[in-house]
Parts: structure tokens; sequence; C-alpha cells
């Protein structure tokens, strides 16, 4: 395509064949994905997007912990009014699915660095 392209620059080849090649293997290749995507199927990439991911039991009242947005919430919230919560980022640290996996199994997590509250690093725990 590139050489075409400079037979164009060069006068060696016409614009209008190029504008008339290029339609012509874009329309090859949309009528391949056309085909093609009469066989895809994302029902099960939607529902994994749409249902809530349980990552562990709620410490609160053991109902599901779920992940959401922006933070890891009890499903009990709306039937048993439970409000447990964590953050997914706290001053200034993403708490990672695998420490709220860790405190949920254990009790306990690895030191989390980074923490920052009036402009001083910390690190946390939970035990």
């Amino acid at each position: 395509m590139e050489r075409y392209l400079d037979d164009i620059k060069n006068g060696k080849a016409s614009v209008d064949d190029f504008l008339k090649r290029t339609e012509k293997m874009s329309l090859i290749v949309l009528n391949e994905l056309k085909e093609k995507s009469k066989t895809w199927n994302f029902s099960e990439q939607l529902i994994q997007d749409i249902v809530p991911k349980e990552i562990g039991r709620c410490l609160s009242c053991g109902g599901n912990l779920i992940e959401r947005d922006k933070f890891y919430g009890c499903s009990n919230y709306s039937a048993n009014n439970c409000t447990f919560s964590i953050p997914k980022q706290k001053a200034g640290v993403t708490i990672t699915k695998v420490n709220i996996e860790k405190l949920l199994t254990t009790g306990t997590t690895s030191l989390i660095k980074g923490f920052k509250k009036n402009g001083k690093d910390g690190t946390l725990g939970f035990y």
C-alpha cells in the first residue's frame, strides 16, 4: 500500500484507482467480519460484567462480599442493612483484591505500604 502511495506521489498511479482498491479491500474485510459475527457470543462476557464478583464472606453478617467499582461491600446491604464495606482506595493506596481475600480467609493482611496522611508516609496491616 505504501508503494502504491509512492506511485501516486510520483505520478505513476491514480488516486481514483487507489480509492477503488481501498474500498474493495474494505468491503472484503467487512463482509468477512459480518459473516464471522454470526458465531460471536458475548453473553458469557456480559454476564461476567453484570453479575457482581463474590470474593468471600462478609466479616459482619456472613453474607457474600462482592466487588463493586470503588469498594468491596456486603451483598446483604439491602436485605439486612449490613454496612460492612472496604474502600478500594484509602489514603492514596489501592487495597487489592488479594489483600481483601487474605483478610477474609485468615483475618490478617500483609503490611500494605504507601499510605499518605498529612504528607506523611505510612504502612498498615489488618490483624
